[in-house]
């Protein structure tokens, strides 16, 4: 009977197709609350994403919390799954940097934590599981951009014949428990784990269709000089006022989206030091044009963001942009593929002079481009038009506000 049901379940995750839905941390309260009674996330992380999932086809919250360095996939970073039904926690992981002491507990210390722990979680637990062995178990992180750590740990591995299913905690060096996860369906036939492995985030990248991190919202020069009716270039190049105040609530939208689906959200602002000393008394083009308008000045009204769209906490505000496009003297590029992000949104200002050239440039460095294109504004609307037209499918594609919330 238990071959017969395995063998329905892996032709059912084998159809079934996984798909990770983004929800707002609000929809998700009363499960993260849930979680917070039984266990502490640690001080170091800040909420990331939370994702309604399946485990083994029953709906479930997939929760994640990084720190504000070495985030990304493969980074440090607190997780955790807990179930819809019955808000049951069926695993959280802790990658963090300090289990790389590989300092390891003994088997019968990590056998006595191990069971302490299964027993204040649920008491069922402890007496079901039969333990099956008791083994070190590496697993492997990224920090500082490129330096692999490994993350040990002993292993409590059981199973529970009433379920057939398994669990296991794993004991970090000094005590605490690293990782822990419960009714784990697994194919003996093929030695192979059936449940989805959501904590794991190897798997989260083989299966690229739920991985996240993988898309941001560029905005650029989302700042007074463009957006607000003072600010110097809104005064003087933008002729099409109408065309500038729908961008504007568009930009308000996309942005609202993506804040609420939890997608990375950047920040590529324009500011120099007083007297323009990065542009070195440019004598054609905007490196003449800017200190000649005396735009984008450091600390003063210009370069500041514009109210209803400035960053907020945990959002990446780009530094040392000293071009037309974003990514010149910036740390764009680096902040992009050391949180492997690999499709760009581009909205902001303007159209056909620097998020032209941010998507020309993100095309040229192998990542995926898209211009939301009314949620940007030439200074005309023959401007616009022709961006649209003739140059986007060279370096892209564009989408409306609509079709970016809809993707």
């Amino acid at each position: 009977m238990n071959k017969v049901f395995l063998i329905l379940a892996i032709l059912l995750l084998t159809q079934h197709k996984m798909n990770a839905q983004n929800i707002s941390i609000e929809q998700a309260k009363p499960y993260l609350e849930a979680f917070q009674k039984q266990f502490t996330i640690p001080e170091s992380y800040h909420f990331h994403s939370v994702q309604k999932i399946e485990a083994d086809h029953a709906p479930a919250f997939f929760f994640r919390y990084q720190k504000d360095e070495n985030k990304g996939m493969n980074g440090e970073h607190f997780s955790f799954i807990i179930s819809e039904r019955d808000k049951q926690v069926l695993g959280f992981t802790n990658m963090d940097k300090r289990y790389a002491n590989l300092n390891m507990p003994s088997k019968s210390e990590t056998e006595r934590i191990a069971k302490a722990f299964l027993k204040k979680l649920d008491g069922s637990l402890s007496v079901d599981l039969e333990n099956l062995w008791i083994d070190r178990h590496d697993e492997q992180i990224f920090v500082d951009s490129d330096k692999r750590v490994t993350i040990a740990g002993m292993k409590y591995k059981c199973y529970r014949q009433s379920t057939d299913d398994y669990a296991w905690v794993i004991v970090g060096f000094d005590g605490t428990i690293v990782t822990f996860e419960r009714n784990i369906k697994w194919n003996m036939d093929e030695q192979r784990r059936i449940t989805e492995k959501w904590l794991h985030d190897n798997w989260l990248i083989d299966h690229s269709s739920i991985s996240m991190g993988k898309s941001a919202l560029v905005l650029i020069e989302t700042q007074n000089e463009w957006m607000h009716t003072e600010g110097k270039l809104n005064k003087a190049l933008v002729t099409d006022k109408g065309m500038m105040s729908k961008s504007i609530a568009n930009i308000e939208k996309a942005l609202t989206y993506a804040r609420k689906n939890n997608m990375e959200v950047i920040h590529v602002g324009l500011r120099f030091e007083k007297g323009y000393p990065e542009l070195a008394n440019g004598k054609s083009g905007l490196r003449k044009a800017i200190p000649t308008a005396g735009t984008f000045p450091i600390n003063e009204f210009g370069s500041q963001f514009y109210d209803t769209v400035k960053p907020i906490e945990g959002e990446f505000i780009v530094t040392g942009r000293v071009g037309a496009s974003g990514f010149t003297g910036s740390n764009l590029d680096a902040y992009l593929r050391n949180n492997k992000i690999e499709n760009i949104y581009l909205a902001g200002y303007a159209t056909h002079v620097c998020v032209e050239s941010t998507l020309r440039d993100g095309h040229e460095r192998s990542y995926n481009t898209y211009v939301i294109s009314d949620a940007t504004s030439a200074f005309n609307q023959t401007q616009q038009d022709y961006f649209l037209s003739d140059i986007v499918h060279h370096f892209g594609e564009h989408l409306s506000t609509q079709e970016f919330i809809n993707e």
